[in-house]
């Protein structure tokens, strides 16, 4: 493993409070840092550009999406290897 972030493999956008967010810890020690988060048929969903915060609500063009798993690619800059994975949207 090249990064030390925490990444949520899950969260729940129901507005109650708790987990409404997908955040990744530690993010800000990667200031180059690029997310983008993929549908199951690749299309993107959401994306983070360099410099702004984490905080994905689980939305699409303002809209909730669905129950699934996401996979998402994120880009550190550098040499540091990217990282794939999942998170899935429960509510």
């Amino acid at each position: 493993m090249d990064h030390c972030l925490i990444i949520p493999e899950a969260f729940s956008p129901n507005g109650d409070g708790i987990n409404d967010y997908w955040e990744i810890e530690d993010l800000e020690l990667y200031p180059e840092a690029i997310i983008t988060v993929y549908d199951r048929w690749n299309r993107v969903v959401w994306a983070l550009e360099r410099g702004n915060p984490c905080r994905w609500d689980g939305k699409s063009d303002n809209k909730p999406l669905p129950v699934d798993s996401y996979h998402y690619f994120i880009e550190l800059g550098g040499r540091i290897k990217p990282i794939l994975g999942h998170v899935t949207i429960v509510r």
